[in-house]
């Protein structure tokens, strides 16, 4: 099966350089252009399954670029690229039909994050019913208690237009949090605006916070104002930002940043403020490393994002969610983990959270050897750290609850493996074996990510 196809659109051909390099070594199949009406001509002559653009080139912009892009192709994905200061200009293409912004100098796996997740929304969740929800794009994987509480929490405050606060360890999705919370309220639809200390700072400068108060002839603050309406300004690690940054922050919240969104049309929507923290704030407050007004501006409502290591037995879940991601966005075939590798992974601590999983996830897949990943495919520095840090999740990180329910788990997958192979992937007949009936079956294979096709195709061997 052939790769995604992504065509990036930028007159700097390092810029171009180093998106082929960068989302090839992901998988995709980059093509190139030059300008508007290379793209134009590109997608004329073949299929494409995203167009990256830079906003800013000689002739026609990339704002026509994805004015005639969404005529020829209404349902392309499209992710905008833009330096700093063009943010404003970025903010309106989206309103104009782009999936999402990445700003320039980008972080290579920042880009490929925000490309994987416009394509599975491509891919099936593009276009959803009205109504607050939690978009099936942004779920939160799990069952664990941590997890189950964190998603009520996140319907709890969905359902109001207060400023939140999410601490969490690098890694461990707070951006996806916020894109759920957003995309879970009254806001779904209306822009998702995110900026990270850099680009804040930035910001604050282009829209005339640099020194003071901003001129109320400024138009930059109303423009961005003006773009982010309606929606959600999600700003992305407050803890590292320098003490004047906090202070011009404070300033563009106290003049723009407001919660309530104005009834009836009358007047222009602001946006939601949802901002994020590696760093347990109130400590860096008590420290006078961030200041106390802010930290009140801020934490209306609390959220913390639990730690990978929190929830271990969420890990089967996480990894079928992800496994099916991979896929789908390479056009490969499904794979599985042995119940024995799962339980092994389960065994690390994991310190870079779930993008650690995913790497590391993504890493076996690609270099297994057969349908099914086994404990071979782990790396060996994960098996030496897991080894050092002794114990099993039962014993040393799960309460007995949770340990139960991950053993139980691994228990009912293995066993629904070895009859689906036993029985060539019938379902019928592996159900009858079980002594359950097809329906409750199937519900267990779904539970757990098995297709009967896989074992038609082939024989599945017994987790080793």
């Amino acid at each position: 099966m052939r790769s995604l196809r992504i065509l990036a659109v930028d007159d700097e051909p390092h810029v171009l350089d180093l998106c082929r390099e960068v989302l090839s070594r992901d998988g995709y199949a980059v093509e190139t252009a030059v300008d508007t009406d290379a793209a134009l001509g590109a997608l004329r002559a073949r299929d494409y399954d995203l167009v990256l653009t830079d906003l800013r080139m000689p002739g026609r912009d990339g704002l026509e670029l994805i004015r005639e892009a969404r005529q020829l192709i209404p349902r392309m994905p499209i992710v905008v690229l833009t330096g700093y200061p063009s943010i404003e200009s970025a903010v309106a293409a989206v309103r104009q039909g782009a999936d999402d912004v990445v700003t320039k100098p980008f972080d290579n796996e920042h880009l490929c994050r925000v490309v994987r997740r416009v394509l599975r929304n491509a891919s099936g969740t593009r276009h959803q019913t009205p109504g607050p929800k939690l978009a099936a794009s942004s779920l939160i994987l799990g069952e664990s208690s941590a997890t189950v509480v964190l998603r009520n929490l996140i319907r709890r405050a969905a359902a109001t237009e207060s400023a939140v606060l999410l601490q969490g360890e690098i890694g461990s999705g707070k951006e996806l949090v916020a894109r759920t919370l957003h995309d879970a309220s009254k806001r779904q639809g209306e822009p998702f605006l995110a900026l990270d200390g850099p680009a804040l700072d930035t910001v604050l400068d282009r829209i005339g916070f640099g020194g003071g108060r901003e001129n109320p002839e400024h138009s930059g603050a109303q423009g961005l104002r003006a773009h982010a309406a309606g929606g959600s300004l999600f700003l992305d690690d407050v803890d590292e930002l320098a003490p004047g940054v906090q202070a011009r922050l404070l300033c563009y919240l106290d003049d723009h940043g407001a919660d309530v969104p104005p009834e009836n049309g009358g007047g222009t929507a602001k946006p939601r403020v949802i901002a994020a923290s590696r760093e347990d704030l109130q400590v860096a407050v008590k420290a006078g490393l961030f200041r106390e007004d802010l930290y009140f501006r801020l934490n209306v409502i609390p959220l913390r994002v639990p730690p990978l290591r929190e929830r271990l037995e969420d890990i089967p879940i996480l990894v079928n969610g992800l496994l099916a991601e991979y896929s789908r966005l390479r056009q490969q075939p499904p794979r599985r983990f042995s119940g024995a590798c799962l339980q092994r992974l389960a065994c690390y601590s994991w310190p870079g959270n779930v993008r650690e999983l995913r790497n590391v996830m993504e890493r076996m897949v690609s270099l297994a050897d057969g349908p099914e990943v086994t404990t071979a495919d782990i790396p060996a520095e994960i098996l030496q750290a897991a080894a050092m840090e002794k114990g099993v999740p039962g014993e040393s990180r799960m309460v007995f609850r949770e340990a139960k329910k991950f053993a139980v788990g691994q228990f009912e997958r293995e066993y629904l493996h070895a009859l689906l192979a036993r029985h060539d992937g019938n379902v019928t007949r592996s159900a009858r074996a079980a002594g359950l009936n097809r329906s409750a079956f199937q519900r267990l294979m779904r539970k757990y990510g098995l297709r009967s096709a896989s074992y038609r195709q082939a024989k599945g061997e017994l987790p080793s």
